[in-house]
């Protein structure tokens, strides 16, 4: 039975083929030379290539040849096995593209990979290749998978070579394999195909203008139309299930419809996904190309169908709302797109999670159980990417190394000095610290992560702890409403109206050496703080808020009479979770700030006073109207038409001028208040207290950060000015009122 289906082409998928058209004038890109392009193409078979954790590679000899096996590393391993026959004419060898395509493999199916480095001609014409192929899948079941448990996969010329693998098998009476995949396949080097004249000017690959293919190199003195060197001219009884992928602009797009015929006829089952405007060995552009990305993810439907969806495949199997781990790139949501144009060593856009054990910390144990928690979040597996119109996501295959704890907080991510990563893990004694670029995600999703590997490491060193629904365990899928940039799902383009702001005052000082943070916390009784709030009526952040106005105002402006007449406003930024306001369970950036500020031109301003003032700002900002307008507001911003078709080399330049002009300028301090460290009572009894801090740049030279953990509340200020009279003043409003607070420092001031 022959199934066809057509897809369409994609914006996208056009571009992507008209990129590889421009490459091809590159002579070293059109001869496949030793050349590199990102994750499109690597041409060589590097020493330094690291597979991700979750995996085992190694290098088995098998007959004249040697072969590279995946296999998972712990329980993420399906029965049964894939033969992957890598492309290449037949002169190319094995090469970290292949690689990467044999880590899709085993994504898309969780079985053990084998990877032939077949020789190659002109040195070794045929039938090496196919001699390898066959001596590759013998030791397959040698190790002990039946044939029923084995699909062959190539592209280009493997493609071919899996057919003509199949025909020798079939002539050699052992067991066929239950199902095969071809991508582009090169299945008649004699080029008789009709498509070889109707696409030549199409494909930018192989048609007109580029490198021709040598046939005769690996055909050698045996006829083209042989059946083992082109199994288009071969016989197709018997053969198990095919799905075989092709672009619709490839010259061998023949060499894939005829051969479908031809199977057809022989009763074999055969599916032909042909992916309109794409050219030959699309599919190696993986999440890069939209057509790549449908072609793989068939693929692994495909395989686990013939197969039976293995329990243990935990990376490929799921439900239509499971996202795929497929390491795939992600676009930046809405939130985090500013941050990269505009962050500095100095004003760095990190904020810090920072929990303390009742235990010192094992860093063997913490490494594994981090790497091991990062195949569950893909999401922050990456590293920041340049794109064409904006950054972008990308996933990260260098090691992931947890460092011991340094003295500053909130510092710049260095890509050189964390691999790429975009938060880092640190310990020291019983302290799990982690440190996060907002490019990546907010406190909450930053949260998740921290708690899922506190709760991996706990329970590896015999902890008996409950995930209790509060937790996401690594037996748990990724979902696609994880992935969800929830701004832009719940955008309103009806409620965007732009609000003016006025500039802020700058709480000023003496600024600490770059590379320097100040902090001081104060932990107090969560239930005393909670209980002076609700004296006022008031909530915890309400009040909090409104006390550090005044702290500001009696430390910084009270006495300032000649300042008066021109004094600016005082503005707290609260961020919002806006998970509590849409039904949103994104991992991403989900937050808008909400501010209070007051012009304080009085010098007879009271707590009171201000404490009326921020709860009625706040109660105005908090309705559901006013927080889809912010952000509304934030997103329209990105749907500007000049904005999108700006590239982003001089975007960032226009970004970066006017976040200098009208972000910075408009904020006094932020302060996060991340609420309750919510975990499993079964949990607790490990977790001593908690925090959480905000980087503090040249301009909010102030912040802090709010968490608390049973009845510890703990209020973190970062600082970038040497001066701490408004954190004295703060805590001493409670010590006035009968509240205790136990004050910790990292004593700034004795490293400079």
């Amino acid at each position: 039975m022959l199934k066809e289906i057509t897809i369409a082409a994609t914006g996208r998928g056009n571009l992507a083929r008209r990129i590889v058209r421009l490459g091809q004038a590159i002579p070293a890109v059109r001869r496949r030379d030793r050349v590199a392009l990102g994750r499109i193409y690597r041409s060589t078979l590097s020493e330094r290539y690291v597979f991700p954790p979750r995996v085992e590679a190694v290098w088995i000899d098998v007959g004249k040849t040697r072969v590279e096996v995946l296999r998972g590393s712990s329980r993420a391993v399906a029965p049964g096995a894939v033969l992957h026959l890598h492309g290449g004419a037949y002169i190319y060898g094995y090469n970290d593209t292949y690689r990467r395509t044999a880590l899709e493999i085993f994504d898309r199916t969780g079985m053990t990979v084998y990877s032939p480095d077949y020789r190659i001609a002109p040195a070794h014409p045929y039938p090496a290749a196919l001699d390898d192929a066959v001596a590759c899948y013998r030791r397959i079941i040698a190790d002990g998978v039946p044939g029923s448990r084995i699909a062959v996969m190539g592209d280009s010329a493997g493609g071919g070579l899996c057919l003509s693998l199949v025909m020798r098998l079939r002539e050699m009476a052992l067991p066929l394999p239950a199902a095969i995949v071809t991508f582009s396949a090169w299945t008649d080097l004699a080029m008789t195909g009709a498509s070889i004249k109707a696409n030549a000017g199409r494909d930018p690959m192989f048609g007109e203008g580029s490198e021709p293919l040598h046939p005769e190199y690996y055909a050698g003195s045996t006829p083209l139309d042989d059946p083992l060197v082109s199994p288009k001219y071969g016989t197709y009884d018997r053969f198990p299930p095919m799905l075989m992928h092709v672009g619709g602009f490839e010259i061998i797009l023949s060499d894939t419809e005829d051969v479908a015929v031809k199977a057809d006829q022989a009763g074999a089952s055969v599916t032909v996904m042909r992916y309109e405007g794409m050219f030959h060995g699309f599919q190696l552009g993986f999440g890069l190309v939209p057509e790549a990305k449908r072609a793989w993810s068939a693929t692994g439907d495909f395989i686990r169908t013939m197969f039976g969806a293995a329990e243990s495949a935990p990376e490929a199997k799921g439900t239509s709302r499971t996202m795929t781990n497929t390491k795939d790139w992600f676009k930046l949501d809405n939130a985090a797109k500013i941050f990269p144009a505009i962050s500095t060593k100095k004003e760095t856009n990190t904020f810090r999670i920072q929990i303390a054990l009742t235990e010192p910390i094992d860093p063997a144990g913490l490494q594994k159980a981090v790497d091991a928690v990062l195949e569950r979040y893909p999401l922050f597996k990456v590293r920041l990417k340049n794109g064409f119109f904006w950054k972008y996501l990308d996933y990260n295959i260098a090691p992931f190394t947890i460092q011991p704890l340094p003295h500053n907080v909130c510092g710049s991510l260095l890509p050189k000095e964390h691999n790429g990563y975009l938060f880092q893990i640190y310990y020291r004694g019983p302290l799990f610290v982690l440190e996060m670029f907002h490019s990546l995600a907010d406190g909450s999703g930053a949260i998740m992560f921290v708690k899922s590997i506190l709760y991996e490491y706990l329970t590896s060193i015999g902890k008996k702890i409950t995930p209790d629904n509060l937790i996401l365990t690594l037996d748990s899928k990724p979902t696609q409403a994880e992935y969800e940039d929830s701004q832009a799902t719940y955008y309103d383009p009806k409620n965007h109206a732009h609000v003016k702001e006025d500039k802020a005052f700058f709480v000023k000082g003496t600024a600490l050496p770059e590379g320097y943070t100040g902090l001081i916390a104060g932990t107090i009784s969560t239930a005393k703080m909670l209980s002076l709030a609700r004296s006022r009526q008031a909530t915890v952040t309400e009040y909090l808020a409104a006390l550090m106005m005044h702290v500001i105002y009696v430390t910084q402006i009270q006495y300032r009479e000649h300042l008066k007449d021109n004094q600016k406003p005082v503005k707290i930024f609260v961020p919002v979770n806006l998970r509590k306001h849409f039904p949103s369970q994104t991992l991403r950036n989900f937050s808008i700030f909400v501010k209070s500020d007051m012009r304080m031109n009085r010098s007879d301003i009271t707590f009171d006073e201000i404490l009326e003032l921020v709860k009625k700002q706040f109660a105005a900002g908090m309705t559901k109207s006013e927080l889809q307008r912010k952000m509304s507001e934030n997103y329209h911003f990105e749907k500007n038409v000049f904005l999108r078709a700006t590239p982003y080399f001089i975007k960032r330049f226009a970004l970066k001028i006017g976040y200098a002009i009208m972000g910075l300028s408009l904020n006094t301090l932020s302060m996060s208040n991340m609420g309750r460290f919510e975990i499993p009572a079964s949990m607790e009894p490990y977790i001593d207290n908690v925090s959480c801090a905000v980087y503090s740049g040249k301009y909010n030279t102030l912040n802090l950060g709010i968490m608390s953990i049973g009845d510890k509340f703990k209020i973190t200020f970062t600082r970038s000015i040497l001066e701490t009279n408004a954190e004295r003043e703060f805590f001493r409003h409670f010590t006035a009122r009968g509240i205790d607070v136990e004050v910790e420092s990292n004593f700034v001031e004795e490293y400079l």
